[in-house]
C-alpha cells in the first residue's frame, strides 16, 4: 500500500508541475511551431500511458465503467483542445514569423478542461463497484489527457497558420 501512495504522490507532483508550466506557456507569447509540437505530445502521451499502466498494475482492473469514463474524459480532452485552439491569438510579424498567445478564454477553457478531467475521475470513484479501486485514476491519466488535449490544440493552431499562409499566397497571385 505504501508503494501505491508514493506512486500516487509522485504522479500528482509531476502532474502539478506539468500543468503549471503548461498554463504559464499558454499565456506567454511564443513562436508557432509548424510541426504542431508533436514530439512533446508524444513524450507526454508515452509517459501518461506508462503511468496508466502502473496504476492498473497496482490497483487491479478498473472495470468497464472505468474504461468508459476514461474514454469519455479523453474525448472531452479532444473537444476542449479544439475549442482552445480557436481561442489562441495568432499573428504574423514583418519578418514572416507566426506568433501565438493564449487569451483569457484560453485560460478559462484550460480550467474547464482540467476540472472536467478530475470531475470525471471523482464520478468514477463514486460509481466504482466493489473490488474496483479507481482512487488516483485522474492523476495517473492526466499526462495522457494533456497529450491529447494540448496535442490537438497545437496541431490546430499550426493548421490555422498554414491556412492563413495559403490564403495570403492565393490573394497575392
Amino acid at each position: 500500500m505504501d508503494v501505491m501512495n508514493n506512486s500516487m504522490l509522485a504522479n500528482a507532483v509531476v502532474a502539478l508541475a506539468v500543468v503549471g508550466l503548461l498554463l504559464y506557456r499558454q499565456l506567454t507569447t511564443r513562436r508557432v511551431k509548424t510541426d504542431g509540437g508533436g514530439r512533446m505530445m508524444l513524450i507526454l502521451g508515452l509517459v501518461g500511458l506508462l503511468q496508466l499502466g502502473e496504476f492498473v498494475q497496482n490497483t487491479g482492473w478498473i472495470g468497464a465503467l472505468g474504461v468508459e469514463l476514461l474514454v469519455v474524459s479523453l474525448a472531452l480532452a479532444a473537444v476542449l483542445g479544439t475549442f482552445r485552439a480557436y481561442s489562441v491569438r495568432v499573428w504574423q510579424t514583418a519578418d514572416g514569423a507566426w506568433w501565438r498567445r493564449g487569451s483569457a478564454l484560453t485560460l478559462v477553457l484550460w480550467f474547464v478542461s482540467i476540472g472536467s478531467h478530475f470531475g470525471i475521475d471523482a464520478l468514477a470513484v463514486s460509481l466504482a463497484g466493489p473490488g474496483v479501486d479507481m482512487q488516483g485514476l485522474g492523476n495517473a491519466t492526466l499526462l495522457l489527457y494533456l497529450a491529447i488535449s494540448l496535442g490537438l490544440q497545437n496541431i490546430l493552431v499550426a493548421h490555422r497558420v498554414a491556412e492563413y499562409d495559403r490564403e495570403r499566397h492565393s490573394v497575392a497571385r
